[in-house]
């Protein structure tokens, strides 16, 4: 039961990060226009 909390908490945090990094390169490309 901890494993499949930590997995499942572990995988929001990457998606996060996914998430965020995409923003950036998004903010990154319009603004070298």
């Amino acid at each position: 039961m901890e494993n499949k909390f930590t997995w499942k908490n572990e995988y929001s945090v990457v998606l996060i990060l996914n998430i965020i990094y995409i923003i950036i390169f998004y903010f990154i490309m319009t603004g070298n226009r």
